[in-house]
């Protein structure tokens, strides 16, 4: 869990951890997620809720374990 921590970057490295199976970013100042994210194989919940986001990596929708996404409060573009 790294709710609320303030984290302007999400570094590149989380993604070496592919046995992670929940992310929590909430409430952070988080403004891209790493574009090699898809590499979190395992990963069934992740919520990015109320950061920086504007633009989710598109391979994202790689993971189909991926339940439960929480992008919600972020300034997502429109493609």
């Amino acid at each position: 869990y790294c709710q609320d921590n303030e984290l302007l970057v999400l570094p590149e490295s989380i993604c070496n951890c592919t046995n992670l199976h929940t992310l929590e970013l909430r409430n952070n100042f988080i403004e891209r997620l790493p574009g090699k994210i898809h590499y979190l194989t395992n990963l069934t919940h992740l919520s990015v809720r109320n950061n920086k986001v504007q633009v989710l990596p598109s391979v994202l929708c790689q993971n189909p374990l991926l339940a439960n996404l929480d992008i919600d409060q972020n300034p997502i573009l429109d493609p």
